[in-house]
């Protein structure tokens, strides 16, 4: 019984630190309720007679304890792994957007990284932005003009 109890301790600690990862609060509920079963056990199963009431006290406390550690770790070092980092948001939003800022692309000249038909991105004064071809296509490696900015929509065309 004491292994059944440990495996369910594991499984809330990881269902948990799944719900990290895929938010929706199903792998989080599974996963203290995974935890609260596992400490009800702990307490009330009559095969862990031979460790005692302190016995008890101790595997519950461990149970909490390496829950609440194992988790402050995964919320700690998760985010700075690579392979997460592109997933995550890098930036704070304040709840306000600047459309100003795309005033001065006006008459710069970029390079289209992906064939705009009609949408895509070129690299404009060093920085990807989302674009639209003023009329048809362009593929890929054209030098392209910015013309035209409405909001947050940057209009070019092929520069020759």
């Amino acid at each position: 019984m004491l292994v059944t109890i440990i495996i369910l301790a594991a499984f809330g600690i990881v269902m948990i630190a799944m719900e990290v990862i895929l938010p929706g609060g199903l792998l989080g509920a599974l996963g203290a309720l995974a935890i609260g079963v596992s400490l009800l056990l702990t307490f009330t199963v009559p095969d862990l007679g031979s460790i005692g009431t302190q016995g008890r006290l101790i595997l519950g406390g461990s149970i909490i304890g390496a829950a609440a550690i194992l988790l402050l770790l995964w919320l700690r070092y998760f985010t700075k792994a690579g392979f997460v980092k592109k997933h995550l948001l890098s930036n704070e939003i304040d709840g306000t957007q600047s459309y100003d800022r795309y005033q001065d692309l006006i008459d710069q000249v970029g390079v289209a990284e992906t064939d705009l038909r009609p949408a895509g991105k070129a690299r404009i004064d060093g920085k990807k932005h989302d674009v639209l071809a003023e009329t048809g296509s362009i593929e890929r490696g054209t030098d392209v003009k910015v013309v035209k900015v409405e909001g947050s929509k940057v209009v070019v065309r092929a520069y020759s």
